[in-house]
């Protein structure tokens, strides 16, 4: 495949990996210049944006790049503006059909600005990709299930204490949903609330903007205006001692006129480095929520909505509950990874074809595959250690010459996923668990398959071991 179609499958590929601002205000505006020498030159309109893309997505970009580049070349990131005389003779204006900015100055000096209007993100309205984000297509669960509960309430009427709800979770866990559902729930319910809905890159944006103009006027208005202010990745102005402080004054204005701010961010407040002291305690005062997550039950049903939305674009497109069962397995990461695998497929089968077809659990492979490169087989202590968290028994009993019953059936099957997930011999799996001859693995294998074959509960606990084994092997 050609470096201008591998860039074409990075670029729908990042669409699920990076937030819809990032998307649009960044990836969106990557040109893919040309190959030389092995090295393939990716560049930035401006300086302005070369800069942002170089500090937060250069080496996701590398990352996506080798998982669909079967020559797993290395992405140059350039600059078009400031380095157009080394390519000009390689290729055209690459943006041309959009008009080009007059100058440097003004193009750097507008970015901020378009992004605010063609994202909406600080409007009262919802972006198309945002559409569906709704408490009706939320999947809730333990793992979000206070967050959701707080939002819903807010979103009804109701009030947090101290004027502030701060979410935390990791990337992919479901936060922009969240707030989304619940500016969704506040415009349909049709309360007298204005809500702005804006990531803190926007506003850290908008302020250097208005600083540079020397007049924040426009940025205090449009966000001290509304009675709900919901502001996504804080941690994204952390060190950014003049931002954060217009931010905090901020979300003190909301509260002094009696409205509510709602603050996501990746990490908790004590976790979130460079954050200053002065905001840092602003937020102790705040509501808090925490999203895990998501377990394997709440996995798999993200993955049939998500399939469902799909199916509805495109009949074709029938994601079994075989291909559910095996993409949650395969890919051990957040909701966003299992989107993304499930959305690169369907681009695979829908999109990029003259006719659309069925997916298979073969395609589905090569797409986990390709997202995410090969996985490597677990270690025998990585077994070892899945074993110990589930059952509840010890490494030394594992080991142990013990027949007690509690620890003899766990460890055959340990002795049964170290033998068929991973390469080693029977006489190394022996060896392994308290050196053991190879005889007394192939009888361990031989019943854990016979009992699978008899007892369904007894194959689900055996199908709950190798989950837990690809969490442990996702932790190192």
């Amino acid at each position: 495949m050609g470096a201008p179609e591998v860039w074409k499958r990075v670029e729908e590929d990042l669409r699920s990996k990076v937030t819809a601002h990032d998307y649009d205000c960044y990836i969106s505006g990557l040109r893919f210049i040309a190959e030389v020498e092995g090295e393939v030159l990716i560049a930035t309109k401006t300086p302005w944006a070369f800069q942002r893309v170089g500090a937060n997505h250069k080496h996701l970009i590398q990352r996506v790049w080798k998982a669909h580049d079967e020559k797993r070349r290395r992405v140059r990131l350039a600059c078009w503006e400031t380095d157009r005389n080394e390519w000009e003779d390689l290729v055209k204006y690459p943006w041309a059909d959009e008009a080009a900015p007059e100058t440097e100055v003004e193009e750097a000096a507008t970015a901020p600005r378009k992004a605010l209007a063609e994202t909406g993100e600080a409007d009262t309205g919802i972006t198309d990709d945002r559409a569906h984000l709704t408490f009706a297509t939320l999947v809730e669960g333990p793992s979000n299930g206070s967050a959701a509960r707080l939002l819903r309430y807010l979103a009804n009427g109701g009030d947090v204490p101290n004027k502030i709800l701060f979410v935390s979770g990791k990337q992919g866990t479901g936060k922009t949903h969240l707030l989304s559902a619940c500016q969704h729930a506040i415009l349909k319910n049709g309360r007298q609330r204005k809500v702005v809905y804006m990531t803190a890159e926007v506003f850290s944006a908008a302020f250097v903007e208005g600083a540079m103009a020397g007049d924040t006027r426009a940025l205090k208005s449009r966000v001290r205006g509304g009675d709900i202010l919901l502001v996504e990745d804080l941690q994204t102005i952390a060190k950014r001692p003049k931002t954060e402080e217009e931010f905090l004054n901020s979300i003190r204005a909301v509260k002094a006129s009696g409205g509510t701010v709602v603050i996501t961010a990746d990490t908790t407040i004590n976790e979130m480095a460079g954050l200053s002291q002065r905001l840092r305690h602003e937020l102790h005062g705040a509501t808090t929520a925490e999203i895990a997550m998501p377990d394997d039950a709440m996995r798999r049903e993200i993955v049939r909505r998500h399939a469902d939305l799909l199916q509805a674009k495109t009949p074709t497109f029938t994601f079994t509950e075989d291909m559910v069962k095996h993409l949650c397995l395969r890919v051990r990461g957040p909701g966003r990874e299992l989107i993304g695998v499930l959305c690169s497929l369907y681009a695979d089968v829908s999109i990029v074809v003259d006719t659309p077809t069925e997916p298979t659990l073969a395609h589905l492979d090569t797409v986990i595959r390709r997202q995410l490169g090969e996985q490597k087989p677990p270690t025998l202590e990585i077994v070892k250690r899945a074993t110990t968290r589930l059952f509840g028994v010890s490494k030394a009993e594992l080991e142990s010459p013990t027949k007690v019953h509690s620890v003899v059936r766990p460890r055959q099957m340990a002795m049964y996923l170290c033998r068929t997930m991973t390469t080693k011999s029977f006489p190394q799996i022996g060896n392994a668990f308290g050196g053991r001859d190879h005889a007394t693995v192939i009888y361990a294998v031989r019943k854990v398959k016979r009992l699978m074959d008899e007892d369904a509960e007894f194959a689900d606990q055996v199908e709950q071991l190798r989950s837990a084994v690809f969490d442990v092997q996702a932790e190192h």
